[in-house]
């Protein structure tokens, strides 16, 4: 098996991983029927642009990574020259998201959602990952989403990759904007202890890591 064959049936295993993580706590939210639910029940911080954005990005990923896995020969021409030592190290750099996203959802469990929406009764989370940082999902997608585009050395892959982390964090203010809305004082007092993406390490003289 050349190099670049084993790269490709290792970033289609990878994302298989992360479709499994992803799906496994609420796979009904990725149905096609809870699109259209969602289209008709949004919210003041998602409006159906929104989701509709959200949809389309999820269409071109899936476009991008059937076309690399597939890998017909006009690919060829979307290659990046990057070392085969670096695609190595991108493949090594995405387990530890694949864990921390394992570790994110089962710490959510039903407050889990992929909407920007609150549950009823729904309540603020502070264990597992969410100890230290207030977005461990979107930091594990962020940094999965980046191994995998260098992983890939593909200029197909690599925008899609892009767009996906610009779109993921436009939503992370309104998302903070959601819970305050909700939580009040006991969220701001949680922002306070947390970083955002990375935990919070004082460090003296220094801006806080993770603010």
């Amino acid at each position: 098996m050349n190099d670049e064959l084993s790269f490709r049936v290792i970033f289609a295993t990878l994302w298989i991983v992360f479709i499994f993580i992803s799906l496994s706590r609420k796979p009904r939210e990725f149905s096609r029927r809870s699109i259209r639910e969602a289209l008709k029940t949004t919210s003041k911080w998602e409006s159906k642009l929104d989701i509709a954005t959200h949809i389309v990005l999820f269409l071109f990923w899936i476009a991008a990574l059937i076309l690399y896995v597939i890998y017909p020969d006009w690919m060829t021409y979307y290659t990046i020259p990057l070392p085969t030592w670096l695609r190595w190290a991108a493949i090594g750099a995405a387990i530890f998201p694949l864990s921390l996203l394992a570790w994110a959802h089962h710490a959510l469990r039903e407050e889990f959602s992929t909407q920007l929406q609150l549950r009823e009764r729904h309540t603020l989370v502070t264990n597992g990952p969410y100890r230290w940082m207030r977005h461990p999902i979107y930091a594990a997608e962020f940094m999965f989403m980046i191994s995998v585009a260098a992983e890939s050395a593909n200029s197909l892959v690599a925008p899609a990759m892009g767009l996906g982390i610009i779109f993921l964090y436009g939503r992370v203010k309104k998302e903070e904007a959601m819970m305050i809305d909700r939580f009040g004082d006991e969220y701001r007092n949680y922002m306070k202890r947390t970083g955002r993406f990375l935990p919070r390490l004082k460090i003296s003289g220094a801006k806080k890591l993770g603010e």
